[in-house]
């Protein structure tokens, strides 16, 4: 907290007079949030057969994807900085990975778009990251055994676990601080 005190020894009428205010100075501790606990696995549409009952399931069956959306959720007040308007995240300060024992993949959020906030002065920032079947394991730096990688990539599998790292660069305490969370990926 800050306080101010002013002490004017002669006011207007020639008396003494003291004068205060105080304002509550704070910094915040950041963290992250997935929506959910399991997600599920992501597929490659292709690897399987759909029965067509008629042509309207058949036009249909083009927009089936397979991929998983992540959605994330950073709560930092730190960074509602503005005024007025949202505020932006940047994109570096998280990190995605896809870990299965000792074996992690590189950051799956490399590349995307700084993070907006979701209402002027919320100090809340989401982002939904969709992910497919498979991740490159060649252009990601990733631990992955040989056996695992197929054509460059690994497919993600039931029991694989993602994790979000959040790094705030100034917490509650004025240090960097990492915070996570962790989710499976089940059938």
């Amino acid at each position: 907290d800050l306080e101010v005190n002013y002490v004017d020894y002669s006011d207007a009428s020639g008396e003494l007079i003291e004068v205060g205010d105080s304002a509550g100075i704070s910094a915040n501790t950041g963290s992250v949030f997935f929506d959910r606990s399991v997600y599920p696995v992501p597929f490659d549409p292709s690897d399987y057969d759909t029965q067509k009952v008629d042509e309207t399931l058949a036009d249909a069956d083009s927009s089936i994807t397979g991929n998983t959306v992540l959605h994330i959720r950073v709560n930092d007040p730190d960074y509602d900085i503005s005024g007025s308007g949202s505020d932006i995240l940047p994109a570096d300060t998280l990190m995605v990975q896809i870990h299965r024992g000792s074996q992690t993949s590189g950051n799956l959020a490399t590349g995307t778009a700084d993070i907006k906030e979701t209402s002027p002065t919320s100090g809340i920032f989401e982002l939904d990251l969709s992910l497919g079947d498979t991740f490159d394991c060649v252009t990601d730096s990733c631990t992955f055994t040989e056996s695992a990688i197929k054509d460059g990539t690994v497919k993600i599998e039931q029991g694989d676990i993602v994790t979000v790292q959040y790094t705030d660069k100034t917490d509650a305490s004025g240090n960097e601080n990492t915070v996570t969370d962790s989710a499976t990926f089940d059938l």
